[in-house]
Parts: C-alpha cells; structure tokens; sequence
C-alpha cells in the first residue's frame, strides 16, 4: 500500500520523487538492503545511494545498522 502525499514525512515532502520512492519503498517493506531497494523501485544503484545520503543525513528520515548476516551490507529502514 502506497503512501499518500499527506502522509510524508513533513522533512521530504520537497525531495526529488527518487527520494520519495526510496521512503515508501522502505516503509511499505522494512528493512532493506541497497540492493533490494534498487530491485523494487527499479531505480539505478547509484540514483538509491544519492537518495539514501539524502534521507539519512539531511532528512534524518532513515536510519543505518550494520548487516549481522553480511557485514559487507547495511540495512536501511525508516525512522519513525
């Protein structure tokens, strides 16, 4: 189920759409890989890292932990 435009978080309501996306993909499906973002929204790999930075970092929207079952990997979710 997607989320509406009302219901965004207030700090991305004026990020680009990939940004967006990246937020709904993540509250719709939890916790999720870099690469699994990528595979749902089908969005490229780099256009998910951009979006990624500027939600955990300036939007403060999503939170990082460390992958216990792959240390190469991160799992990102939406901090609500």
């Amino acid at each position: 189920m997607a989320m509406s435009e009302t219901t965004l978080p207030r700090e991305i309501k004026d990020c680009p759409p990939s940004c967006k996306l990246v937020y709904y993909a993540l509250d719709d499906h939890g916790e999720l890989t870099q690469g699994d973002i990528s595979e749902i929204t089908r969005l490229p790999p780099r256009t998910v890292r951009y979006a990624l930075e500027r939600l955990i970092d300036g939007e403060e929207t999503v939170t990082v932990r460390p992958n216990m079952a792959d240390a190469r990997q991160k799992l990102y979710q939406t901090s609500k």
